[in-house]
């Protein structure tokens, strides 16, 4: 359902430049075990990337969140000559919007964040 979704959402606002989906197996698990820095992310970040590289990508769109953690290792590996554009800040964005119409924004700033590992 997301593919098609997102196709979807291609096909009305790509206004005549083309999209290549492409999924990236392993990313989200190697970030959230912490194994950004390791030979199997490069791997793994290598397998996805290079393929676009050889279509001649000149922008790469972070379909998830999780990716921005990622983003050093891809600047490495495609070059400066691609652009990356990253999703988190609007997708939080968004996330506040959706919070603030249904009234569940918190009142204050101030939380905390804990990580669980």
């Amino acid at each position: 359902m997301i593919v098609a979704t997102l196709s979807k959402l291609v096909a009305r606002h790509a206004n005549g430049c083309e999209f290549v989906l492409q999924g990236c197996p392993g990313f989200v698990e190697q970030i959230e075990v912490d194994l950004i820095n390791t030979a199997e992310t490069e791997v793994l970040v290598r397998g996805c990337i290079e393929p676009l590289l050889e279509g001649r990508m000149d922008t790469f769109v972070m379909g998830c969140t999780h990716y921005a953690f990622l983003v050093p290792k891809i600047r490495q590996i495609a070059g400066s000559e691609v652009s990356i554009v990253e999703t988190q800040d609007a997708v939080a964005q968004q996330v506040s919007n959706r919070l603030r119409e249904a009234e569940l924004l918190a009142a204050t700033a101030i939380g905390r964040l804990e990580r669980i590992v």
